[in-house]
This record gives structure tokens, sequence and C-alpha cells, in this order.
């Protein structure tokens, strides 16, 4: 959330979030993602997503591909875009703004002693 604001703030706002990874096979976890964030997640069908990215980037390399374009059209997969339920993003910005945001400023003390016991 705030990596999302702090875009926001610099003038680039996410219309979108890109999911990838083992954790994307979990539609509930989609779901829940996509309400919190108030955007729509993309869920893409390709298996070990960041393997795929790093063996394009690797033919970009030696030369199979001429272009990131090119290396990217190379391949076909499907997505899914999960859109938020409107019934849950109230609720959950309602949970951040009342409550997580406010633990920064009830937690900085705790968080300062627990940083100095450390040293």
């Amino acid at each position: 959330m705030a990596a999302l604001t702090g875009q926001a703030l610099a003038g680039q706002p996410a219309t979108g979030v890109i999911l990838t990874g083992g954790t994307t096979r979990l539609h509930l976890l989609n779901q829940l993602k996509a309400d919190v964030l108030n955007r729509p997640v993309v869920v893409s069908d390709a298996p070990e997503a960041a393997a795929l990215g790093a063996a394009l980037l690797a033919g970009l390399g030696v030369g199979v591909f001429r272009s990131p374009a090119e290396a990217v059209a190379s391949v076909q997969y499907g997505r899914t875009i999960i859109e938020p339920q409107p019934e849950h993003v109230e609720w959950y910005a309602a949970l951040y703004r009342d409550v997580y945001r406010r633990l920064y400023d009830d937690l900085r003390d705790v968080n300062h002693r627990l940083a100095a016991m450390g040293r």
C-alpha cells in the first residue's frame, strides 16, 4: 500500500498490479489483494514467470531476439484479470486508514527501544 501511495505522490499512480509466483494459484489471496489495493490485479497463467523472464533476457543477451518486444512476443500465455469487489474495498480502506496507519505512530517508541536493545 505504501508503495502505491509513493508512486501516486511521485505523479505516477499505478493503474494495476501484476502478480507472479506460487501464491497466484490461490484465487482467494488474489481477490484479497485486488480488494485491499482497490486495483485490478493481473495473474499470468505462465508457470515460473520469473524463470521465463530470465530466459527471455538471456535470449536477448545472446542475440536470439533483436528486441525486448520480440522476446515477449515469442511467448503466449493467458492471463486472468481480477477486479476489486466494491463491497470489500471500503472495509479494507477503513481498516488501513483507522488501524494500520496509526500503528506506526503508536509503536514508534517501542520500536526505537527494541532497536536500541539490539546494539
